[in-house]
């Protein structure tokens, strides 16, 4: 099995963590016998650092070094395959900023044939000064905000003022229908106006109202025209988990605003909320026509059919369109980021605050793309490098690379530093899978913003190729009786078509649900549904529905999927029906109860 995984960078160190805990019906069963444990691990940072370790969670023995290289090795007799995680962390010894740039030829397969590139830069452990901020706070506070998702980011925002340093300058714009400003001007980040800010979010982060983004963003943006030049990051931050119809028209309004006129133009950094839960059953996914059942495995079949009565699938949505705030934050040089459940809305958006006010280097440029026959870059505009993350630019080109790149840019202090990147040929590194996620991402961001039915066909090619989910694609799960080393191959279909295929006889396939975030929910935003469960009082409807499915969420505690499946598979169709017969009538008796419940509750009556 081979995969990629992006390393964690946290404090000057990278970290690589590889899950080594499965479940117990993953590992084979069978007598405790001897057997030899291995981990060989190699480390290439591509250039001529040293490269230090810093803890390991197993007994790795070094056996190479050389500068830029690492390599360790493990190896044990045990009796049990290890349970416990494996994790590396190891930092590169590079004082100032550094970097390179990768070079590799596309596969013979791949749906572009230009060569392929990418450009990585280390912040370097003395990355010297952080740049002053200027930031703004743009956040919904609109109806659908209500509860657990308007406390935390309230939380955050409170911490986050207390982080500023008293040269920081800093406003708070709240939005829903109408906009209120803490301040008409920008603010000192004194103790006391930090504190009269915090009192400002208490009294005035009520959840109500529609949303209208536009006009807090153009507002942020005219505090911040005056930025950049006193060595100031001017930032925007914007917190929001509703779509709106105009959306196209904001990127076009801040693509104009944000123009050249200032040495540092404001910087964008969108944050979404975006997890709702939705009662839909398997309403998602593509209508299965009869052929296609037949062509599923009989236990899976069997396993839906028996538990569908009673089980409310629950599957995830969002409310606003991620597409809309990546390509904001491309704009603006600034990241995205999105909280796909409530838990996490309060860590993720830490995290990317942390990021935009550590910002180190800015209005990075690279001659070299500029000489080349043809280039593509993800994304378009090269964001700013922070002390607290590494920075990868990849993306396709034509032409011929110079054997050392000069990238500049502007420090804190103002002086414009020229950066030598070293170019390498990657020949033992896939580039094509490990940025493919966030250059389909990307492509789709820039599909959506300007309707180009090309770009859509290219995402579709490239997520076919790859494997990679898309917002055009969906999955199947596909058991061929091909023989090993026989090639399947793969076409593309039209949007329904799913609904006219049928398997082989002797292949079995699986539609499973679609996995995309999608463009956003224009209805659920005007209706301010809550998030998730959210801390709402539950409708009739919905006690009914929880009632019902209460019996088989209590089964489903007690065994895992593949038991359930494995246990359909063996019964017979007789079996079967009365399963299901049952399931309805417990399903009832739940719905008697709920009515009981709600129509005899044992309050008085005047």
């Amino acid at each position: 099995m081979r995969w990629s995984q992006k390393l964690s960078y946290r404090e000057g160190n990278l970290t690589l963590d590889v899950p080594f805990t499965f479940p117990e019906y993953v590992i084979p069963a069978g007598k405790k016998m001897s057997k030899k444990e291995k981990i060989a691990l190699n480390v290439n940072v591509r250039s001529a650092a040293e490269v230090l370790c810093r803890t390991t969670s197993h007994p790795l023995k070094e056996s190479m070094r050389k500068p830029g290289k690492l390599s360790f090795i493990y190896e044990s007799e045990v009796l049990a395959w290890s349970k416990e995680d494996f994790s590396f962390m190891y930092s590169v010894c590079s004082s100032e900023i550094s970097g390179g740039i990768l070079l590799q030829s596309p596969p013979m397969d791949d749906v572009d044939q230009r060569d392929m590139f990418c450009m990585y830069l280390y912040p370097g452990k003395e990355h010297g000064k952080v740049f002053k901020k200027k930031i703004v706070f743009v956040v919904d506070i609109s109806g659908s905000m209500q509860g657990k998702a308007l406390n935390d980011v309230k939380n955050v925002l409170s911490t986050a003022l207390s982080k500023l340093h008293p040269e920081d300058m800093f406003n708070i714009i709240a939005f829903n229908d109408e906009v209120r400003r803490y301040s008409a001007s920008m603010e000192m980040a004194t103790e006391d106006a930090v504190e009269r800010a915090s009192q400002w979010i208490n009294m005035n982060f009520i959840a109500g109202g529609g949303t209208d983004i536009l006009l807090p963003l153009t507002m942020a943006t005219e505090m911040l025209n005056d930025g950049g030049s006193d060595g100031s990051v001017p930032i925007i931050f914007l917190v929001t988990d509703g779509a709106v119809e105009n959306e196209r028209h904001i990127c076009d309004v801040m693509r104009k605003n944000l123009t050249g006129k200032q040495s540092v133009y404001p910087r964008i950094y969108t944050f979404g909320i975006g997890m709702f839960l939705e009662l839909e059953g398997l309403a998602r996914c593509p209508k299965i026509s009869s052929s296609f059942e037949r062509s599923i495995t009989r236990g899976y079949l069997r396993f839906f059919r028996i538990f569908q009565t009673c089980l409310c699938i629950y599957l995830p949505g969002i409310f606003c369109n991620y597409y809309f705030l990546r390509m904001l934050a491309m704009i603006g040089r600034g990241h995205c980021d999105a909280a796909y459940d409530l838990d996490s809305v309060e860590p993720r958006m830490r995290r990317l605050y942390k990021r935009a006010i550590s910002t180190i280097f800015v209005n990075i440029a690279v001659d070299a793309f500029d000489d080349l026959d043809e280039v593509k870059v993800y994304p378009s505009f090269i964001p700013d490098l922070s002390s607290e993350s590494l920075l990868t630019v990849s993306g396709r080109y034509c032409g011929n690379f110079p054997e050392t790149v000069k990238a500049k840019g502007l420090l804190a202090n103002l002086d414009n530093i020229v950066l030598d990147l070293k170019v390498h040929q990657a020949k033992d590194i896939p580039l094509d899978k490990l940025f493919i996620k966030d250059q389909i991402e990307l492509l789709t961001a820039e599909a959506w913003l300007s309707e180009n039915k090309q770009l859509v066909e290219m995402v579709k090619k490239m997520s076919t190729k790859s494997g990679v989910m898309s917002e055009y694609t969906q999955m199947f799960i596909f058991q061929s009786t091909n023989k090993v080393g026989e090639t399947i191959k793969v076409q593309q279909m039209k949007k329904n078509a799913y609904e006219k295929m049928e398997a082989p006889r002797s292949d079995k396939m699986m539609l499973l649900p679609f996995g995309g975030v999608g463009f956003g929910n224009l209805e659920a935003t005007s209706e301010n549904t809550p998030h998730g469960v959210g801390e709402r009082k539950p409708e009739a409807a919905e006690i009914i529905v929880k009632a019902a499915s209460n019996c088989c969420g209590n089964l489903c505690s007690f065994c895992c999927c593949p038991c359930c499946i494995q246990v359909c598979l063996k019964i017979n169709n007789q079996c079967a029906i009365v399963l299901t017969q049952l399931c309805t009538a417990l399903a009832c008796f739940g719905c008697f109860d709920c009515c009981l419940e709600m129509c005899c509750d044992n309050r008085s009556v005047s």
